[in-house]
């Protein structure tokens, strides 16, 4: 299924103060974190961004460590991954 289709719904629910959507969101932020520490131990103090439109409300929710590390991105997705591809193949791969 679309699992997707239901972010919406969700945090339409979380505005209005419902506690099963708080808890679902809380548990997606955890596993969000988890997600930046992970990457953070081999790029430590490193930036980072959200594409489309969970990440801008992901953003808005973030614990101030990650939030202070949080920029716009620079490129869209399809644009990064040309770039990464680039470098990869050029023998810089970062």
């Amino acid at each position: 299924g679309n699992f997707a289709a239901f972010a919406p719904l969700i945090f339409e629910f979380l505005e209005k103060g419902d506690p099963v959507a708080r808890g679902i969101v809380e548990a997606a932020l955890d596993d969000l974190e988890e997600i930046l520490a992970a990457i953070d131990k081999t790029h430590p103090g490193g930036i980072f961004s959200f594409q489309g439109g969970l990440g801008r409300v992901y953003a808005g929710l973030l614990r101030e460590d990650w939030a202070k590390r949080l920029r716009p991105p620079l490129a869209s997705p399809v644009e990064g991954a040309a770039m990464l591809a680039k470098r990869h193949f050029a023998g810089d791969a970062a």
